[in-house]
C-alpha cells in the first residue's frame, strides 16, 4: 500500500520519470533492486534503484517490459562539473556524474543524458550550474503506472 508521501512524489515527478526497458531485476537481498535502460539506441543511460513501494513485485515486472520510473538519488562529494556524463553509464552507487541543473527545490534535477532526480538537500546548487557529484546509495525507485 503507498502511503501519501509516495503518491505525492509519483505524481509531482510523473513528467520528469525516466521511460526504459527493464534490463535487470534483483531480489536477492530483500528489497528488488530495478534497472531500467533509458534513452533510444545509441544514446543510453542505465539508472538502478531499489523499489521504493513495493509496485515492482506486484507488478511482476519481467526483463524486456517497457516501464516509466521516478528514482530519487542522494548525492555526496558535489563540486563543480565540467560536462555531462555518468561513470560506466549506470546510475548506481559510486557512479560519478556530472550534468547541469534544471531545477532545485526538495528535488534537484540534473540533466546529464536523462533528467536525474537528486535530494536537493544533498546538492545544493542553482539552475544552470554545472555539478559533478558521486551517488551515495541505492536510489529510491518508484514505478510510475502508465493509463
Amino acid at each position: 500500500m503507498l502511503d501519501f508521501d509516495q503518491l505525492a512524489f509519483i505524481e509531482k515527478w510523473r513528467q520528469r520519470a525516466s521511460r526504459g526497458v527493464v534490463i535487470a531485476l534483483d531480489g536477492t537481498r530483500g528489497d528488488i533492486v530495478v534497472t531500467i535502460r533509458a534513452g533510444e539506441l545509441g544514446e543510453r543511460l542505465d539508472l538502478r534503484g531499489r523499489d521504493a513501494t513495493g509496485a515492482v513485485r506486484k507488478a511482476r515486472l519481467a526483463i524486456g517490459d517497457r516501464i516509466t520510473m521516478a528514482i530519487e538519488y542522494t548525492a555526496k562529494d558535489p563540486s563543480a562539473g565540467t560536462g555531462s556524463s555518468v561513470t560506466g553509464d549506470l546510475v548506481a552507487p559510486n557512479a560519478v556524474v556530472e550534468g547541469t541543473v534544471s531545477a532545485t527545490g526538495e528535488i534537484t534535477v540534473v540533466d546529464c543524458g536523462v533528467a536525474l532526480l537528486v535530494k536537493g538537500d544533498s546538492l545544493p546548487a542553482n539552475v544552470g550550474d554545472a555539478v559533478r557529484f558521486t551517488i551515495a546509495d541505492e536510489g529510491r525507485a518508484y514505478l510510475i503506472p502508465t493509463r
